[in-house]
């Protein structure tokens, strides 16, 4: 791609994602169409929060229910919109044994021709719930839930040395059962989410059209898209990726490009932030192409600093005390500008914690 062309598309992704200027509210910021992970304290909230630039739009959020923590793409924990819950519940359905694998990982043929093995778990995740007097931890909502399933759902895991329901099974079954996580909880531990209904599987053509939907979304955020990346992104088969991209391609790029005034700021991206995903990795990062290996870690992945759209380092984040320290590791030198950018951008990351900022650059 020359110069030029690689210009205008980072620019256009820029805008898509809402990073060259702030989004007016969550409605308008279209990452939470595929959800922000949450891949660690913090990150979900912190990643939307760079995008509205308001700490309290997000917590005010959360604290009304608006924005909800399900496990979603890939069946991990993602920030959303509680109002896209049921378009992504229909977009979460298996359609083939190899979509089913791509979460739950290689299943006996028992399971693979089972009618619908993730709503068998999620039926009975959401008795399970619905009994409870509150929240319900992992350990507990798993245990309790073994005795209600049968084999072939609760086979013997080696490691664990006891019986359980397959684990992707388990994390697509909650966002089936309308579960969703509590925040701030250090194990993993589920509410009910208001509404009427239970667990049904939606009709396959409702599940392709919001396939499409969230396709289409993930394509706008991913361009250049990479079909072997978004498949890995979304949790689904390539083959399914293939299948729905011709009716998911919109034209032309994002509308949302930006004034030519926008200026393009340094950013202070959270692990496994949206901007990380979709697209061909070596593209991604230009030619720092060589850092792949220090920024697409599989365990403990570090965020990244944006400079003019190109990734320019790395950080890491921990909390001391009543600050939250936030150490950069540049990979070249930071002018005075970027390093007042990456301040704020701090700012917003330790509020989404209630916490001070305590920005170091190396």
């Amino acid at each position: 791609m020359a110069s030029s062309d690689r210009t205008a598309t980072v620019r256009a992704r820029l805008a898509s994602h809402a990073l060259l200027a702030t989004a007016t509210g969550p409605d308008d910021v279209l990452a939470l169409r595929t959800g922000v992970q949450d891949a660690g304290p913090g990150t979900g909230p912190a990643s939307l929060a760079l995008r509205l630039g308001s700490a309290e739009a997000v917590l005010g959020g959360v604290a009304d229910g608006s924005l909800v923590t399900v496990q979603s793409l890939r069946g991990v924990p993602h920030l959303h919109r509680a109002a896209d819950l049921a378009d992504l519940r229909a977009a979460a359905v298996p359609t083939s044994r190899a979509d089913l694998e791509v979460v739950c990982g290689p299943v006996e043929d028992a399971l693979a021709e089972r009618d619908d093995p993730v709503g068998e778990v999620a039926v009975v995740l959401d008795q399970v719930v619905r009994a409870a007097s509150g929240p319900v931890r992992k350990a507990d909502l798993s245990g309790t839930a073994t005795g209600e399933l049968d084999d072939v759902l609760t086979p013997w895991c080696v490691p664990c040395g006891v019986r359980h329901p397959v684990d992707g099974l388990f994390r697509l079954a909650t966002l089936r059962a309308r579960l969703a996580l509590v925040p701030g909880e250090r194990t993993q531990t589920y509410v009910r989410l208001p509404g009427r209904g239970g667990p049904t599987r939606p009709p396959a053509p409702a599940t392709r059209a919001a396939r499409t939907r969230l396709l289409a979304a993930a394509g706008r955020l991913a361009d250049p898209l990479d079909v072997e990346q978004t498949a890995t992104w979304l949790g689904w088969s390539t083959a399914s990726v293939r299948d729905l991209l011709p009716a998911a391609r919109t034209p032309g790029r994002d509308q949302a490009r930006g004034r030519d005034d926008d200026a393009t700021p340094a950013r202070l991206l959270p692990a496994r932030d949206p901007w990380l995903r979709g697209s061909d990795r070596r593209w991604l990062l230009g030619a720092r192409a060589d850092r792949r290996p220090e920024v697409f870690r599989s365990l403990h992945a570090p965020g990244v600093v944006l400079v003019d759209g190109e990734v320019a380092g790395t950080w890491r984040q921990q909390k001391k005390g009543g600050s939250l320290r936030c150490e950069v590791d540049a990979w070249a030198r930071l002018t005075a500008t970027h390093r007042r950018a990456l301040a704020a951008d701090a700012e917003l990351v330790a509020a989404t914690r209630g916490l001070r900022p305590d920005l170091q650059v190396g």
